[in-house]
């Protein structure tokens, strides 16, 4: 077993949320592309031609006394949806636009369960405070066979536990109340300068509910909602700016150090982005300090 202790990896996690962004952002755009070489093909214009005569002919039967304007509005409704169907890309972009929310919504939830984790192996007392209740039968242990399992084992449950948890429950009750890791007040987003001041507007608990409730629609009930690659993008920051919040709670609240220097670079530039309490930046950047001196 690896005697490297625990750390927060804090820029590895922070880049796969990004990836997703951008490959759902490059999906969406090659579709776009496909789109149009397809409208533009001459093929597909003079199939389109024959496709329309076919339509026309049909209106002129299903029509007792067809006139000119009844059939061709009939031939346009026809083919539009011939198009919006089988050629455009909409439905399709709309697919990877949802699949994206549901990826973003898990890379979030998956570095959530990660600084869980690390703070339980780092601070492992810590259970007796936060999880008095938690226990492990005499089988569990026996299997698991050491300390070092046992102890995971208990962070497993402890994890699953707050995973399972619903999102005002896993923020309030277990983020907020028990790790002191965010509060209500902390999860609300702040634009970047460049940004329109409404574009954030009502980014707060209540709107990371409802993205999770999306996502319950678009995983159970197989809807769409999601048709804005701009949503994406701003929820893309909202989730990076909770992270980082979280980030920088976390390295002042409790003894956990980041894997390298480049997450703490990281942790203190999204903060100033995103407009982190200075006096808590100063106490983090102090804690960073102390964990990478060469670099101070």
């Amino acid at each position: 077993m690896s005697d490297k202790p625990p750390t927060l990896e804090f820029g590895q996690y922070s880049f796969r949320l990004l990836r997703v962004y951008s490959a759902v952002k490059f999906a969406v755009s090659g579709i776009r592309l496909k789109e149009e070489e397809i409208s533009s093909s001459e093929a597909v214009r003079q199939a389109f031609d024959r496709i329309r005569d076919g339509f026309r002919m049909v209106g002129k039967a299903v029509t007792p006394e067809p006139h000119p304007e009844e059939v061709e509005s009939y031939v346009e409704r026809e083919i539009a949806s011939f198009t919006n169907n089988f050629l455009r890309g909409h439905p399709h972009a709309q697919i990877v636009m949802n699949l994206g929310l549901v990826m973003l919504c898990t890379q979030f939830e998956v570095f959530i369960n990660h600084l869980v984790d690390i703070i339980l192996a780092t601070e492992p007392r810590r259970f007796l405070d936060l999880f008095p209740d938690k226990e492990m039968k005499v089988r569990e242990v026996v299997q698991l066979g050491d300390y070092p399992s046992v102890m995971r084992g208990f962070r497993e449950k402890v994890v699953g536990e707050i995973d399972r948890a619903g999102t005002r429950d896993k923020f309030v009750r277990y983020l907020g109340e028990k790790f002191k890791l965010i509060s209500e007040r902390e999860i609300k987003i702040v634009p970047p300068p460049e940004a329109q001041s409404d574009r954030f507007d009502g980014w707060d608990l209540g709107k990371l509910e409802a993205i999770f409730k999306q996502r319950h629609r678009i995983v159970h009930r197989g809807e769409l909602p999601v048709a804005d690659l701009d949503y994406l993008g701003d929820l893309h920051l909202f989730f990076t700016a909770l992270q980082t919040v979280m980030a920088v709670n976390a390295v002042r609240k409790h003894a956990i150090r980041l894997d390298n220097p480049t997450s703490a670079v990281l942790v203190s530039a999204y903060g100033k982005l995103f407009g982190v309490d200075a006096h808590c930046l100063d106490q983090f950047q102090e804690r960073v300090r102390a964990m990478f001196p060469k670099q101070a």
